[in-house]
């Protein structure tokens, strides 16, 4: 077995090792005050700098300086795919594929990825072959989620206030079952586990 590095106080990035857990990872300190529980080898490498906060920094400046460019790895406006006409670039998602605000002929709304708009997986709002939701939660906030875009046959996709996306029912965000990505629930769990 490899003799323990005590990384006690020492700086990776953003990050300060705090505390060694268990299988070679440390609880780590962010300079944004949240804490995170990295594999030693990941901070010795430099794999890991942050909570996951520089990432999301990097993606909105990268997401701010394409829209004041105008531009994209592919711009979309104005193109019809279906009954949807791209609108505009909304943001950037966790796979790194834009997301387009796109208006249907029918006169709804709808998000959807450009691999969904290239691929013509996504054809209209929903209006199509009644793939409408009943109750319509777009905007609508449910914990840390928002209800973004309704995915036949029963599914919202969501963003959470993290910044992550998650799938999950009508019945679940309205009963209060799914209130996050899990990101609430992986932060309970890290602080239950302090000594």
């Amino acid at each position: 077995m490899p003799k323990l590095i005590d990384l006690t106080g020492q700086r990776f990035g953003r990050l300060t090792a705090i505390e060694y857990q268990v299988s070679g990872r440390w609880r780590c300190a962010c300079e944004c005050g949240n804490e995170t529980i990295v594999v030693t080898t990941s901070l010795l490498h430099g794999d890991t700098k942050s909570c996951g906060c520089l990432r999301r920094e990097t993606a909105a400046r990268n997401l701010e300086g394409k829209r004041n460019s105008g531009g994209d790895r592919q711009s979309l406006i104005g193109q019809k795919f279906g009954m949807l006409t791209v609108i505009e670039m909304l943001h950037v998602n966790h796979h790194r594929e834009s997301v387009w605000r796109c208006a249907c002929d029918c006169g709804g709304e709808t998000t959807v990825t450009t691999g969904n708009l290239n691929a013509l997986a996504i054809k209209s709002c929903g209006c199509l072959g009644g793939a409408r939701p009943r109750i319509d939660l777009r905007g609508q906030r449910f914990g840390k989620l928002t209800a973004i875009e309704y995915q036949p046959p029963k599914k919202w996709r969501c963003i959470c206030d993290c910044g992550n996306e998650t799938a999950t029912t009508t019945f679940n965000l309205r009963s209060g079952r799914t209130h996050s990505c899990g990101c609430h629930r992986r932060k309970k769990g890290a602080l239950s586990q302090r000594p």
